[in-house]
Order: structure tokens, then C-alpha cells, then sequence
């Protein structure tokens, strides 16, 4: 897949490179009669409802000191809405997704340095979601013409994790070769 510059978009249906300003109509289409040739335009079209946006778990190890390292496993949900669909459509390649993977950094750093206790502190969730929102807003706002209203933390729960590092070459496993017979 090649990289387009910044601003430039697919379209849809042949993947041929879509120039930012080249959008003749944008916002809502008035009633009437329209001409659609889809070898040269694209008609883009989404919801302006509030929407809420899964963004999935995110492991955030806590300062506890224990030997095996406790982590707390954190699940979250964002309710949103678009406002402008052409700078959601130009800004960034895709909004939810990218929308999904800021909010997950911004949780990341703003989660860290807190205790097993914390976690279970409603106070301290709070002020998390609302120092998560308040991040996500500077960056999604202006720029990408969404509005979040609300992040909520639904659910946070102690887990564990083993990692496997696999760098594609097959685990070799020593045999005891030595005859036993001696």
C-alpha cells in the first residue's frame, strides 16, 4: 500500500487518489435531481447521531510492589459525534480507528503511577476519564471535527500477562543425545 501525501484521500470504489480540494459539494444534499458518475466522484455519506465507540482493553501495569508485577486490565467506551464530516473524512485516514487508537495512548500515559487501591477508587476513575476526555478534545475537536462528549471506564479488573517472544525461527529444544547404556 502506498502512502499518500497528507490531506489526499482513496476513493472508494477504485482506490485512485482523491486531491482535499477537490470536494464541489459538501454538508447535506438538497432535495433535487443530481448527476452521479462514479468513475469520477464519490459520494460520501455518514451519520451525525452520537455514536459510541468500543475502544477495546489496554493492560496498565500499577506501582504495587509485588514480585510478579500486578496489572490491571482496562476496558473503555466513547461517546462521540461527528460535527463536520469533510474534516473527519479529509483530516485523518480513518476517524474511528484513529479516533480508537489516541484514545487508547492517551489512557496509557494518563493511567500510569497509580496503585491496585486506586483502581478501585471511584474518585480516582473520574478524574481519569475526565483528563482523558479533556486530551482527546484538543486533538479531535478543531482538527478533526468530532465532539466527544463522554469517556467512560467500563470495567477494570486485575489480570496477568505472559508475553511469548517468537521471532519466526522455530523453538529448538536440546535432545540429550548421550547413550545411557554406559
Amino acid at each position: 500500500k502506498i502512502n499518500l501525501p497528507e490531506g489526499y484521500k482513496r476513493r472508494s470504489l477504485s482506490r485512485l487518489p482523491l486531491h482535499p480540494k477537490r470536494f464541489q459539494k459538501t454538508g447535506i444534499l438538497k432535495p433535487g435531481l443530481y448527476f452521479y458518475m462514479p468513475f469520477l466522484e464519490d459520494i460520501v455519506k455518514d451519520s451525525m447521531q452520537e455514536r459510541v465507540l468500543n475502544i477495546g482493553n489496554i493492560s496498565i501495569p500499577t506501582t504495587d510492589e509485588d514480585p510478579n508485577g500486578k496489572v490491571v486490565l482496562i476496558s473503555c467506551n466513547i461517546r462521540y459525534q461527528v460535527m463536520d464530516l469533510h474534516r473527519a473524512y479529509v483530516a485523518v485516514d480513518d476517524y474511528e480507528e484513529s479516533l480508537k487508537d489516541n484514545a487508547l495512548s492517551i489512557l496509557a500515559l494518563k493511567s500510569r503511577g497509580k496503585s491496585y487501591k486506586d483502581w478501585k477508587d471511584k474518585e480516582t476513575i473520574a478524574k481519569l476519564e475526565s483528563e482523558v476526555v479533556d486530551e482527546l478534545r484538543k486533538i479531535v475537536t478543531d482538527k478533526w471535527g468530532l465532539k466527544i462528549h463522554q469517556i467512560y471506564v467500563t470495567d477494570n479488573a486485575a489480570s496477568t500477562i505472559q508475553r511469548l517472544a517468537y521471532e519466526g525461527q522455530p523453538l529448538l529444544v536440546p535432545i540429550n543425545t548421550q547413550n545411557n547404556n554406559t
